[in-house]
């Protein structure tokens, strides 16, 4: 080596600390985040088989068990109302990822989605393969992606669609943005607090409601 080359005695590698990608990062925070909701859904599960707390229906438990405040406590109570044509043609390209995402994990399941006008959705019932094993394994009947609800059932009761109505609608508010919001709240509140649930079954309740009322007027 040179006299000249000695420099600050580094021999010109950088010795200083690597630094985090927010890739990185996010990816860690996500994984971290998905192992607790897991956690807390398969704790959910074991109580709802010993008999240790009730089965949820599409449209029981309206109200967080456990305290809830701020935004929230907001979304606890949100029923998105379905949106005019002009809004809806909009909503449908913002969520568009999700629902595309939905119809092939529909097709790969050996079902074949129909659009629903009265929904603003297209509906797969008795989907399988791996996204039947996986509702199946989550104790979910069904599931929303964008415009899309994929169900392992052969039939979707009324207050189940209506249930999935509600996730189609925050869909058209949110687009991909309910996925990080979604996985907080699980893994915060566990599935049957998560508060888009919560929303969700009080607005089959709400639904239901107003169609026994329709029914009887």
């Amino acid at each position: 080596m040179n006299d000249g080359d000695h420099g600050d005695g580094h021999d010109g590698y950088d010795e200083s600390p690597p630094r985090l990608r927010p890739g990185m990062v996010a990816t860690v925070v996500v994984t971290a985040l998905g192992i607790q909701a897991a956690r807390r859904r398969a704790a959910e599960l074991r109580h709802e088989r010993n008999g240790t707390l009730a089965r949820l229906g599409p449209d029981s438990q309206p109200e967080p068990t456990v305290p809830v405040t701020g935004l929230a406590a907001s979304v606890c109570a949100w029923e998105p109302a379905p949106l005019p044509p002009a809004r809806r043609r909009a909503a449908l390209v913002w969520s568009s990822p999700a629902t595309l995402v939905g119809l092939g994990l529909a097709v790969a399941g050996g079902s074949r989605p129909t659009w629903h006008p009265n929904v603003g959705a297209f509906v797969a019932t008795g989907v399988g393969g791996v996204s039947g094993w996986v509702l199946e394994k989550a104790g979910m009947g069904a599931n929303t992606l964008g415009h899309t609800i994929i169900s392992r059932h052969d039939h979707l009761s009324d207050r189940l669609l209506a249930h999935e109505s509600v996730h189609v609608r925050q869909f058209e508010r949110l687009g991909l943005l309910l996925y990080p919001l979604y996985l907080w709240y699980s893994a915060r509140y566990g599935y049957r607090d998560n508060p888009l649930e919560v929303a969700a079954r009080r607005g089959a309740g709400l639904a239901a409601a107003r169609a026994d009322a329709a029914t009887t007027a």
